[in-house]
């Protein structure tokens, strides 16, 4: 047995550290004897001043355990926060990516909106609304001109014109076709609820030339068709005269609109909110405008008052 330099401790012959103090132990063949000074208590080795103080037990070991500990929480902080900082960037990536989505939903409505009115009113369409809509140039100029051919019809029932011959239909449908040639609305930006419906704010400027008709009318443009037909009733016309009195009130009419439309211009804007909505249709879905957001701005479009009797 030998013992160790600095505390004293029994150690096993081939032992190179103290296993109480740490401390490295000279290599020797012979057993070291350590012994505790009976005056003072002090510790020393075989070798040593009498009286001389041994130096405090190193502390390596310790340290050594401490650094690991350390070093342990140290490694779980970092996997810790580098897990939350890893789950806040995904979670900022999918928020991005779901902003990034409803940004180009408003988009598309406020687009879709510009869109659809282009088409309806001024006969205007581009390919990429085409290839959208799923339509072609002549699918998209059928729609167009329907509306004229719905706007005419019921401006021929508002002015009472009963016949529309092909040629007379024709003539309307030109004069319409420069009417809603200048339509004019402004599309503001678009609201989305996330869900099924996105709000696109419209500004609308009501053209004013059927008021301006029906003023014209009032102030006597057309009494010359009263003082031609004065002295007849259409009771007593028989189909033939009553169509051609029918359409020589059409002709004054269509007479008037041209004169006045150069003139023509809009009334206060109207703020209007249309509403875009996604529908499924055969599994596939689609954003389209409300029937009812399109009659709202039709009847906005264009205006018409009642005529004085």
């Amino acid at each position: 047995m030998k013992f160790c330099v600095r505390c004293g401790a029994q150690l096993e012959d081939d032992a190179k550290f103290c296993m109480t103090c740490g401390a490295q132990q000279p290599y020797t063949s012979q057993a070291q004897q350590a012994y505790t000074s009976a005056q003072g208590g002090s510790t020393y080795s075989p070798g040593a001043q009498p009286g001389a103080p041994v130096p405090p037990p190193q502390k390596g070991k310790s340290r050594r355990i401490l650094v690991r500990v350390l070093s342990i929480v140290i490694g779980l902080i970092i996997f810790v926060l580098g897990y939350a900082l890893i789950e806040k960037i995904r979670d900022d990536a999918a928020e991005r990516a779901k902003e990034q989505e409803m940004e180009e939903i408003r988009a598309n409505a406020e687009t879709l909106v510009q869109s659809n009115l282009d088409v309806l009113f001024r006969g205007i369409y581009d390919t990429e609304f085409l290839k959208t809509a799923d339509l072609d140039e002549a699918g998209a100029e059928e729609i167009f001109l329907n509306n004229i051919d719905t706007q005419l019809e019921f401006f021929a029932s508002y002015i009472d014109i009963e016949y529309l011959p092909d040629d007379l239909r024709a003539e309307l449908s030109d004069v319409f076709k420069e009417i809603y040639s200048r339509s004019k609305y402004e599309v503001g930006t678009a609201t989305y609820d996330g869900l099924l419906t996105c709000t696109v704010e419209l500004t609308v400027y009501p053209m004013d030339i059927i008021t301006r008709l029906t003023d014209a009318i009032d102030a006597g443009e057309m009494n010359w068709f009263g003082e031609k037909y004065a002295n007849v009733s259409t009771d007593d016309m028989d189909e033939e005269t009553y169509q051609a009195f029918d359409r020589d009130w059409a002709d004054g009419i269509i007479a008037l609109l041209r004169e006045l439309l150069p003139e023509s211009g809009y009334e206060e804007p109207q703020v209007l909110e249309v509403k875009v909505v996604k529908q499924s249709t055969d599994g596939e879905e689609r954003w389209t405008v409300s029937d009812s957001s399109l009659s709202e701005i039709d009847a906005c479009i264009l205006t018409y008052e009642d005529m004085d009797s």
